[in-house]
């Protein structure tokens, strides 16, 4: 791999400084109670007058731009080292189907450790494991087996992050303003998904590969240091054994509809309509007849991204005053609709509109069905739950991604999407999360029952 020319280490220098003082500032805004003004009286202003939840926001977001360099510069890293694109859908895979490995036992113990620590603790491993990736990059040709461990080692640590990162939401801004902290979240981690990569394309331009994998390490100190100004966050202790812990995920998907319905529809989802995520290289080449290394592509991927903010922030304003039930069926026939359109799109100018509106309407879909699910989460289930559902939303993605490939290769990418877009119908029919009445005869407490967070009553 060519090393960066001696004066690009002062940029590194500089770009580290500016990580720096950016973390002070923002920092020290959110933790001002002084909200913008067009968010007050809002879902999304109501989440952001917690204190606990701006810091952790702020240092999420942070560490989420360095999580997308990183996955941007990995990809473009491995195609470059083997000329394959199969080996760049292996090291994806290996990202994301740990999580069906390690997603029971990390949510039982989720469940019984301090939520904080072990957040504070894989942040800290997957700034390792970028540093690893920077070792490995200074060889030039590193092996595949290294890359994919390496990828693979990211995966467990994300199958141990997600879950622990969603069960927090509720103690840092309570019951009533967790649909406003959920979309705000997901506008986070959708606005970075933008700037992420364009951040990652100006610095490979300056800097090696190497630095750019150090860079994206550095970046995961946001989120570990904004945990640390936080209260833990422990469930309460709970006398099960071994069995009942790995189990007790599955107990509580078995005694709640909506709990159960929710997991059914993600998976399913993530499975049947969200392959093109890991494929906008090939319908960008394929069906839009662009280079991936064009400004064009730049500009077709941001609009992916800045569709997934708008709909995002537009859950918890505009559309705040309807029910997460209604907005689940409503974004997901929204979403088939948007898709169907964007699958016939065979240039720019119609894809960008298209795949603006496809994000749109995932974020509101993604953000209503993920809230209607902690909403029905006691604080000693969150954790468990939450595991499984990274296993329906991530882990689905990648088992789609493998499985529908070789029929890609075959038929293109289009016909995929048109079929997700199809596949929406039936989602919308079983999509029914409006909580149900208390059945005579079950345990109130197996049943949809609202969690119980300090601060709430």
């Amino acid at each position: 791999m060519t090393r960066a020319p001696a004066s690009s280490r002062s940029v590194s220098f500089t770009l580290l400084s500016e990580v720096g003082e950016s973390l002070r500032t923002i920092i020290r805004v959110m933790t001002d109670r002084t909200r913008p003004s067009f968010l007050r009286g809002t879902s999304a202003g109501e989440a952001l007058s917690h204190r606990d939840f701006r810091i952790v926001f702020a240092g999420s977001f942070l560490s989420s731009i360095g999580s997308w360099m990183r996955l941007i510069v990995l990809a473009a890293y491995a195609y470059n080292v083997s000329h394959s694109a199969a080996f760049v859908g292996q090291i994806t895979f290996a990202q994301l189907a740990p999580v069906f490995v390690v997603g029971i036992p990390a949510g039982a113990l989720l469940d019984r450790l301090d939520r904080r620590i072990v957040l504070v603790v894989f942040s800290a491993l997957q700034g390792v494991l970028s540093f690893l990736f920077a070792l490995a990059a200074l060889g030039g040709s590193p092996s595949r087996w290294v890359l994919l461990l390496l990828s693979a080692g990211l995966g467990i640590c994300n199958a141990v992050y997600m879950p622990a990162y969603l069960s927090i939401l509720p103690r840092l801004v309570g019951s009533r303003d967790l649909p406003g902290a959920i979309s705000l979240m997901n506008a986070s981690q959708n606005g970075t998904r933008v700037i992420g990569p364009v951040i990652a394309g100006v610095a490979l331009a300056r800097l090696s590969t190497s630095e750019v994998f150090v860079l994206s390490g550095v970046l995961m100190v946001f989120v570990m240091v904004s945990l640390i100004m936080v209260p833990g966050f422990k469930a309460p202790a709970r006398r099960e054994s071994l069995v009942e812990s790995l189990t007790g995920g599955f107990r509580v998907v078995r005694a709640n509809l909506v709990v159960r319905r929710a997991l059914v529809v993600m998976g399913l989802f993530s499975f049947l309509c969200l392959y093109f995520v890991n494929q906008m290289p090939v319908i960008a080449v394929r069906s839009l007849h662009i280079s991936t290394s064009s400004v064009g592509y730049g500009v077709f991927y941001a609009f992916f991204g800045l569709g997934a903010v708008f709909g995002a922030v537009a859950t918890s304003t505009v559309f705040a005053r309807y029910t997460t039930a209604a907005l689940t069926r409503w974004g997901v026939v929204g979403f088939g609709v948007a898709l169907g359109v964007f699958s016939t799109a065979g240039n720019l100018v119609v894809a960008c509109p298209g795949i603006f509106a496809v994000g749109f309407a995932y974020l509101v879909f993604t953000t209503a069905l993920g809230t209607s699910l902690q909403l029905e989460l006691k604080e000693g289930e969150r954790g468990r739950v939450s595991s499984l559902w990274s296993m329906a939303y991530a882990g689905c993605v990648g088992l789609g991604s493998f499985a529908l490939g070789p029929l890609a290769d075959a038929v293109g990418p289009m016909p995929l999407m048109l079929a997700g877009a199809l596949a929406t119908i039936p989602l919308w029919f079983y999509a029914d999360l409006r909580p149900r009445p208390i059945v005579v005869g079950v345990q109130p407490e197996a049943l949809s029952a609202l969690p119980v967070i300090a601060g709430d009553a």
